[in-house]
């Protein structure tokens, strides 16, 4: 019962935020009754909610995000010039608000400049997404999890960035999602959260995946593939000899001596927002690593960031830049 309390009231939430500017106790009387009865349709219907085991996982984890993130930090000095200095006072702000140990009603966390999409737009696209996905593929990656606040993008039940990066796998792909691609090695410059590599993960379990971000990003990261997929689905790397294990998810922190160590040859290099953000020796790294072998590219870029050297290179490598989808205000680079 206390989780079906807790997904009524981020129902009521919801629906109390859009009628609010008009001030009618009535119409909010009739707010809640309706998030009830729309709870109760969506568990009639069958919408798969959050898996009982996560937040049990979660709080066994959670314990120990200090220690982890004390390893992390103690195992090489962080790699300062792909650094921007507004990071490290964002940075500040998250360790304030996340140590000693994270609690589940504030995670995930709102990444640096990541605004929460209107309604509106996120069923557009997944009314896209419906249009070229199986609903077998839909119901087994849009499922609701035991972080944030999920609401009712019908006949789902799903967080907001859940669908944008699905949508961007399926760019991705240029084809159904479920088709079997075998084993390979997917790169990430900057994983937020970890949101894509949990979907990646859930759709190609074969894949290898690397996540390249700040030292607390990595254990952020940690925390959240670990709660939704299984610790020992992830691979942290928080010692010099680490190295990339095949057929889990690595999260390389960016530290000096790890920047040094080989990567597998990718077939995907992806980076939404955060290479194109990066300081300049980042994304001369990156270039100069040839996007660590990837025969395709996928950066996503605000207007702001189309000409970056990142983009730049990444034109001239041959690929394309293109609108995503008509309302969101960014383009796509694919190659």
């Amino acid at each position: 019962m206390a989780r079906q309390s807790g997904h009524f009231r981020a129902l009521a939430e919801n629906i109390l935020s859009v009628r609010k500017a008009v001030g009618s106790p009535q119409l909010a009387r009739e707010s809640c009754r309706g998030a009830w009865a729309l709870y109760r349709l969506a568990r009639r219907h069958g919408v798969a909610f959050e898996d009982p085991t996560q937040g049990v996982r979660f709080e066994s984890l959670a314990s120990r995000f200090q220690e982890v993130y004390d390893d992390v930090r103690r195992a090489d000095p962080l790699a300062d010039r792909f650094v921007r200095a507004d990071w490290k006072l964002e940075l500040r702000y998250y360790e304030k608000a996340y140590l000693p140990r994270p609690r589940s009603d504030k995670f995930p966390p709102q990444m640096v400049g990541f605004g929460r999409l209107p309604p509106t737009v996120v069923g557009d696209i997944l009314a896209a997404l419906k249009s070229g996905q199986s609903a077998k593929t839909l119901r087994k990656t849009l499922s609701g999890d035991c972080f944030g606040r999920a609401s009712w993008f019908p006949p789902y039940w799903s967080r907001w960035d859940n669908v944008l990066n699905l949508y961007y796998l399926s760019r991705i792909v240029s084809g159904p999602l479920e088709k079997d691609m075998g084993p390979g090695c997917v790169v990430e410059w900057g994983g937020g959260y970890g949101n894509l590599a949990k979907l990646a993960r859930i759709l190609w379990p074969q894949h290898t995946y690397v996540i390249i971000d700040l030292p607390f990003s990595s254990c952020l990261q940690w925390l959240f593939l670990s709660t939704m997929l299984g610790e020992e689905i992830v691979h942290l790397w928080r010692a010099r000899g680490d190295r990339v294990q095949a057929g889990k998810i690595n999260l390389v922190p960016l530290l000096t001596g790890f920047l040094e160590k080989p990567l597998p040859r990718a077939d995907w290099f992806v980076s939404t927002f955060a290479l194109t953000e990066s300081s300049l020796a980042a994304q001369a790294h990156v270039i100069g690593k040839d996007w660590f072998g990837a025969r395709r590219l996928f950066l996503a870029c605000g207007p702001q960031e189309a000409e970056s050297p990142a983009i730049r290179a990444a034109l001239s490598d041959g690929a394309r830049l293109e609108r995503p989808f008509h309302p969101l205000p960014y383009g796509l680079v694919q190659r």
